[in-house]
């Protein structure tokens, strides 16, 4: 009697503990798909952290490149209108400049005299004077001149000078004749060429 109790309460005892063990391995089982689970929704989850983030550091990135192309467009037109306005007024105080010079200028050219006035070429060019010839000779001392220096009462046929003997009233007596060295040395003759030719030798 007592032997069929014990077996009885063994055999409930091991079906108990057979039951507690699939228990447990059924734990343990949901507790790895749990854990599995989560873990699949943690990496999900940082993966889309992770995309956000590169999202908005692009968008970030592209604002900061777009604020910085924005902000020296704007220097560089800022720039560009300071350097207009600086040729301008440049420009104008040149014009200014020279309307005062050309002032300066235009009014001495009015009221100082011909002679005293600055000199400036003539647009063909300056013009050339001519004397011509030196070739009219004096009737009295065999000057020679040219023909405007003539005197106002001179004619065609006898032209009278002043400047040389004063119409004759001017004698001067003849040169002396030159000593032989003189001639030698000036002269035109052979010996005067032979006497130079001998000086440069020696």
């Amino acid at each position: 009697m007592h032997q069929q109790e014990d077996l009885e309460a063994h055999t409930s005892r091991g079906a108990g503990s057979g039951s507690n063990q699939r228990h447990q391995h059924t734990l343990v089982e949901e507790e790895r798909q749990n854990l599995e689970t989560f873990q699949r929704q943690a990496n999900h989850v940082r993966q889309r952290e992770e995309l956000e983030a590169q999202t908005s550091r692009g968008s970030r990135s592209a604002n900061s490149e777009a604020a910085a192309a924005a902000d020296y467009e704007r220097n560089r037109h800022h720039e560009n209108q300071i350097r207009r306005e600086e040729e301008a007024r440049q420009t104008r105080e040149q014009e200014v400049n020279q309307r005062s010079h050309n002032a300066a200028n235009r009014v001495p050219q009015q009221t100082l005299p011909k002679g005293r006035r600055t000199y400036h070429e003539p647009p063909g060019g300056p013009e050339r004077h001519n004397l011509g010839p030196m070739n009219v000779e004096c009737n009295h001392c065999h000057a020679l001149h040219f023909d405007f220096e003539k005197l106002s009462t001179s004619t065609r046929a006898n032209k009278r000078f002043g400047g040389c003997c004063l119409q004759g009233q001017i004698r001067l007596p003849p040169f002396r004749e030159p000593p032989i060295v003189r001639l030698k040395v000036d002269g035109i003759q052979n010996l005067a060429f032979e006497f130079r030719v001998f000086l440069s030798i020696r």
